[in-house]
Parts: structure tokens; C-alpha cells; sequence
């Protein structure tokens, strides 16, 4: 049965968003198979920013799928995967794209790849990050940071403790994605010490009006001191949010407020924004 890749209509897809992925595409792994294998992902990076300086500090590697697809976005990209079997494939997939635009740019900063905690024992990843496939690729293992995400959530906590002591021996950095959500924990960061931790976005929104929560990112930063581990605060969206997470004195920043994922990374922030009490420039 042949099978359609082309989405309808803008108009028509909210509606189609409340569906799920296979009532929209019976066949929704032979969908996927034809976006890997055509090479038809579409990397995005998304800026992070030093709080310190005003700089960017690095990217997060996101992924679409084709413009014309119903699975352009990565939700249903990696729903397909799951209901298919391809999670590893299409995370190996992602990684690939994302490094060679990475290349592509000539950008000189860290680039943060999204890796589920099993796929990190699995061969694809093992070849893919081998010192030698990377200085292939023009780079070195110091530039990625592995960013541990729950799209597929383990319990495994062993394996993925060897899993990532093998990359960090290797030069690689860790970072642990939305602490406080899903599988998260503060045990699992005290085993795995990575030297990013990733807050949320559930923690920073409204955090300016929130004690709870602004109680929540003093703790965490605190943890963190302790740990050797950078903060990264995700979904900064609003200034007054980052006046209060510039106060804490959190490390990292990075949301809608400082650049939307875009085919390429920008160095420079949009114009107009800046840190209360001029702490960096405009730039």
C-alpha cells in the first residue's frame, strides 16, 4: 500500500495534531524508514546561553522531520520510532544530521546531541562517537556534550552509568536533560555527576512570581556548587523570569527569549535583548 508523506493544510493542522500517529499513517514505520533513508531530517539548534557574559555557550542539536510530512515534528518522528522499533535508528539518524550541519557552519562552540539513555549501549552510537569517526567529521569528542533525555525512560541505572563513564573516557562531556521531570532524579544525578544539569522549563516559567519555585533553582544551584555541575535553565521566555534566574546566579540559559531553534546556529542573540542592570551588552 502506497503510503503519503504529505501533510495537509496549515489551517488544517491543529486539528490533525489531536491525532495520534497511527491513525494517521497505518503504516507509520515505512513513513520513517523513507525520512532516514532519503536523508530528509532537518537539524535545528537552538542557542545556549553563558548568564555571566551575555555569550552563547553553546547549542542544543534538535531535529524535524520534512515540511511536507505529518511527521515533521519530533514527537510524532519519534513516535513512529516507537511504535516501529527504529529509536536507536532514528536517534543515530538525528546525530549524523546534526553533526555534519554542525560542521557545515563553521561554528567553534559545544554542540548538545539528545541521546536516549539505552541507545547509548547500542552500536550505532558506539560507532558513530568513536574518537576517529568524530575527527572524521571535524571534531573532537570535548566539543559534544551527550545530553541524557527521556524519550525513551530506562531503569537500568547501571547500564547507563558504564554507558557514560565509556564516552566520558573518551573526552565526551554529560549532561542530564529536565531535572524534575519523568525519570530524572536527584539519584540519578549523585551517580552519574554530569557536568550539566538541565532544570526544566516547568521550574523557570514564572519563576518570578513563584517562591516555590524560585526555592526549587536556589536548591538546585546549590546542588550543583556541590557536584561540580553547571546549571542549565531551559525555557527562559520572559525577561522578568531571567532577572530572577540572573540574581541566582545560574550558569547557563536557554529559551524562546534568546533564539528560537533555527536551521543554523546563530552566534549573536536577537537584537534588543539584555540582562537587567546592564550585568552584559545588547549584542
Amino acid at each position: 500500500m502506497a503510503i503519503s508523506l504529505l501533510a495537509p493544510s496549515r489551517t488544517a493542522l491543529p486539528r490533525l495534531n489531536a491525532f495520534r500517529v497511527e491513525d494517521l499513517l497505518p503504516q507509520p514505520g515505512e513513513a520513517l524508514r523513507a525520512i532516514i533513508d532519503g536523508d530528509r531530517l532537518q537539524p535545528r539548534y537552538q542557542p545556549i546561553l553563558d548568564l555571566r557574559t551575555g555569550r552563547v555557550h553553546g547549542f542544543e542539536g534538535l531535529i524535524r522531520g520534512p515540511a511536507d510530512s505529518l511527521l515533521h515534528l519530533p514527537q510524532n518522528l519519534f513516535k513512529a520510532a516507537q511504535l516501529s522499533g527504529q529509536v536507536v535508528r532514528l536517534e543515530a539518524a538525528c546525530c549524523r544530521s546534526l553533526l555534519r550541519g554542525f560542521q557545515e557552519s563553521g561554528q567553534p562552540h559545544q554542540l548538545f546531541l539528545n541521546v536516549s539513555p539505552d541507545s547509548l549501549a547500542q552500536e550505532p552510537f558506539l560507532a558513530l562517537l568513536q574518537p576517529d569517526t568524530m575527527a572524521g567529521m571535524g571534531f573532537s569528542p570535548e566539543r559534544i556534550v551527550i545530553e541524557i533525555t527521556e524519550n525513551q525512560p530506562t531503569t537500568d541505572f547501571s547500564q547507563l552509568l558504564r554507558s557514560a563513564g565509556r564516552f566520558r573516557r573518551m573526552g565526551f562531556t554529560i549532561a542530564m536533560d529536565d531535572l524534575g521531570e519523568g525519570y530524572s532524579s536527584l539519584r540519578l544525578w549523585e551517580e552519574l555527576r554530569p557536568e550539566y544539569v538541565k532544570i526544566d522549563k516547568h521550574f523557570v516559567h514564572g519563576v518570578a512570581r513563584d517562591p516555590v519555585k524560585l526555592q526549587f533553582l536556589r536548591s538546585m544551584r546549590d546542588l550543583a556548587a556541590a557536584t561540580g555541575a553547571q546549571v542549565v535553565a531551559e525555557g527562559i521566555e520572559r525577561e522578568e523570569d531571567l532577572a530572577v534566574i540572573l540574581d541566582l546566579g545560574l550558569d547557563l540559559g536557554q529559551g524562546f527569549l534568546f533564539g528560537h531553534p533555527a536551521p543554523e546556529p546563530h552566534p549573536l542573540l536577537p537584537p534588543g535583548i539584555q540582562a537587567p542592570a546592564g550585568l552584559w551588552p545588547v549584542r
